[in-house]
């Protein structure tokens, strides 16, 4: 039954009811421009997973070490559009934001009318998932939008027999998993949907499912062969982030701790919708048979891969960590107005959209206050205020000084590297961590033939480190420590930056006499190596390694 605007007099529609896709465009284009904006005025650096994406995308490698490639691909491609600047990926956030838009509207809207459909986009402005974490582009964002997608055109598929929403579904499929693997949700849920459900049986008697399978399979497979022949380094890493605490109480606790984060990224959405949806709810009843199977698929496709993630993390007790629901929570909306009894009128329509712009307003100034004031409050910046340009710019004028060029390679910690390999004056590979294990298209032999810069933040004790470089790149040079201050008007120390130039090979020895005249000395070999042992050069990069890896994947 649909749930419309429509005056009871029934003599005229309302705007929503006679042009529903322009009033979608509406709410996407304020939502878009928002969230574009935020960042570009109050992120004065790019942020972590996004210059992440940036330094594997300029490789264009079927796969990188923790993930699969698309995000880095589509991130690189956006940076061609401004070279140093990072708001094109801003913009890449927001059209993936609005795709699951998209999703939820057009389902909404065909389950119980056109304002349902758009309320319950309405609805996930109050979903953390669709406001504060999207102005960073990663492969939580890319695959959302590919998992919510692809539900859309399976349910087109599966309800009007439709071969090209099937080959649809299939192809988002196979882009959803070369986003990011915990797509396999997805499709485990979808087979078993097709195998237990009698709509989704009957679907076996058109050629839909197989047209699905191969679209992914075709989308999937180079990405499989990249797998084999690479002894499957993305699934040692995902394993690697799951693992059992090996306690019995991990069967509870942590599937309980997972529930927990997602109730308070969607409770937001309850306390949107009490216009419509009052605080006593009722259930409304299923009259038809198109109802019964809109139900069926909201519980398997909106609800059914979170009971799978609590069912495997409970049999396993393995970690369940909270960004990984990021992709569940598209038709949230659809489902709150689906099942429950509406009190929908122009007046409560209105209300509920109000509330929602408030709540944008305020997510948006809590956005812009802590990136603006945390630093005041904590004493210490966050990675978004990090000097990346200006130490990009100190480097290259280094690099320039010894070779009379700006460096093709940078090396070191991959956050510094990466900073410098973006904001230099031209894009520049990086050599992450200075290990070749993650960085298959970089060696030692490489830089010591090319030239390079590698650059660190200065820690004490860091002798142990530049012997380390010292010893493998026999033409480095190392200049004197940059420092600089981070870009937030809190009164935070400076930050020291390593920096040693890897001359190439094929430069002779006069063209680094400008430099040479400013090298610092390499520390002495009396230095104590006993000490600090663990901030000696491999435990370093190990360290600087670990961070790399640390965040919410």
């Amino acid at each position: 039954m649909a749930a419309t605007l429509d005056p009871a007099s029934g003599t005229s529609a309302s705007f929503l009811e006679r042009h529903p896709v322009r009033c979608f465009l509406l709410f996407a284009l304020c939502h878009a421009t928002l969230w574009t904006i935020l960042p570009v005025l109050t992120q004065p650096n790019a942020p972590l997973d996004t210059l992440e994406m940036i330094y594997w995308g300029h490789e264009w490698q079927p796969g990188y070490y923790k993930h699969p490639p698309l995000p880095a691909w589509i991130a690189e491609f956006a940076c061609l559009l401004s070279t140093n600047d990072v708001w094109p990926t801003y913009v890449l956030c927001q059209l993936a934001t609005l795709g699951c838009f998209w999703g939820a509207f057009q389902i909404g809207r065909e389950m119980r009318g056109n304002a349902t459909g758009l309320l319950a986009i309405v609805l996930l402005e109050g979903c953390y998932y669709y406001n504060f974490t999207t102005t960073e582009f990663n492969n939580n964002l890319t695959s959302r939008v590919w998992w919510t997608l692809t539900i859309l055109c399976l349910y087109q598929g599966v309800k009007r027999h439709h071969l090209l929403s099937w080959g649809m579904a299939g192809v988002c499929l196979g882009l959803g998993m070369l986003s990011k693997y915990d797509m396999a949700v997805l499709a485990i849920v979808m087979a078993a949907f097709s195998l237990i459900h009698p709509a989704g049986r009957q679907c076996w008697k058109t050629p839909g499912p197989a047209m699905c399978l191969m679209a992914a399979l075709a989308v999937f497979a180079p990405h499989v062969i990249w797998l084999v022949n690479n002894h499957f380094p993305t699934v040692n890493y995902f394993l690697q982030r799951s693992g059992s605490e090996h306690q019995w109480s991990s069967h509870l606790i942590l599937p309980l701790k997972f529930a927990a984060s997602q109730a308070g990224a969607v409770l937001p959405m309850l306390i949107l919708a009490i216009p419509i949806i009052g605080f006593r709810w009722k259930f409304r009843a299923m009259e038809s048979d198109e109802d019964r199977f809109n139900r069926d698929f909201l519980l398997w496709f909106a609800c059914g891969p979170f009971i799978l993630v609590e069912i495997v993390g409970v049999l396993l007790g393995v970690k369940i960590r909270s960004m990984w629901g990021t992709a569940m929570w598209s038709y949230a909306g659809v489902v709150l107005l689906f099942f429950l009894q509406l009190n929908l009128n122009r007046d409560t329509f209105r209300r509920t959209l109000y509330r929602s712009a408030v709540y944008a307003g305020l997510i948006a100034l809590v956005f812009a206050g802590r990136n603006s004031v945390l630093p005041h409050v904590r004493g210490e910046a966050s990675r978004i205020h990090f000097p990346g340009r200006q130490l990009a710019l100190k480097v290259d004028a280094l690099y320039r000084q010894a070779t009379g060029e700006s460096p093709a390679i940078i090396g070191g910690p991959w956050w510094e590297a990466s900073n410098v390999a973006f904001y230099g004056d031209k894009p520049a590979s990086v050599f992450a961590n200075l290990d070749k294990s993650i960085n298959p298209w970089m060696d030692d032999e490489e830089l010591n033939r090319r030239g390079g810069v590698i650059v660190w933040t200065k820690f004490d004790g860091d002798d142990e480190y530049q012997h380390d470089i010292a010893s493998r790149f026999p033409n480095v040079r190392f200049t004197a420590p940059l420092e600089l201050d981070h870009q937030t008007s809190a009164q935070i120390a400076p930050t020291r930056f390593g920096v040693a130039i890897v001359v190439p090979e094929t430069s002779s020895a006069d063209t680094s006499a400008e430099l040479l005249s400013h090298q610092v000395p390499m520390p002495s070999e009396s230095v104590n190596e006993s000490a600090s042992v663990h901030e000696s050069a491999t435990p370093r990069m190990a360290s600087a390694h670990a961070t790399a890896m640390r965040g919410e994947d």
